[in-house]
């Protein structure tokens, strides 16, 4: 698409191309309560993960810009995001950190959206159709 994001302390800056870019003209600015170690979008830009040094991971939803998940699923900062499309198009997210721990839990109740992360979880409060 020609988006960039950028992250910079607590901001994650979203630019909708290089000359917005090169101008410091972002479109967008999402705050975080800790530093952005991590970014991943997943191939339709629907959703933007980001993962904190204090080992957050947030789920925000692009077209309106509202955060729909954080959870701490690490002990210590996260060092890398990563959406895939598995089984019957489910968008999966899987994290990775310095704690070197990892599980996934399926939703059922919202079949599209796994993670990949520290601890298991129901994701029953991301709605089906925020990402």
């Amino acid at each position: 698409s020609g988006k960039f994001y950028i992250a910079s302390g607590k901001e994650i800056n979203i630019y909708n191309n290089w000359n917005d870019l090169m101008n410091s003209a972002f479109a967008a600015s999402l705050k975080f309560d800790s530093k952005v170690t991590s970014i991943a979008v997943d191939d339709n830009e629907q959703c933007l993960a980001a993962g904190t040094y204090n080992g957050f991971v947030s789920i925000t939803a692009l077209k309106n810009r509202n955060e729909v998940w954080n959870r701490a699923l690490h002990l210590s900062s996260v060092n890398d995001l990563e959406f895939a499309v598995v089984d019957n198009d489910i968008l999966q997210l899987a994290s990775a950190g310095a704690d070197q721990t990892t599980a996934r839990e399926r939703n059922t109740l919202h079949p599209q959206l796994a993670v990949s992360c520290r601890w298991r979880f129901p994701l029953a409060d991301v709605p089906a159709s925020a990402c």
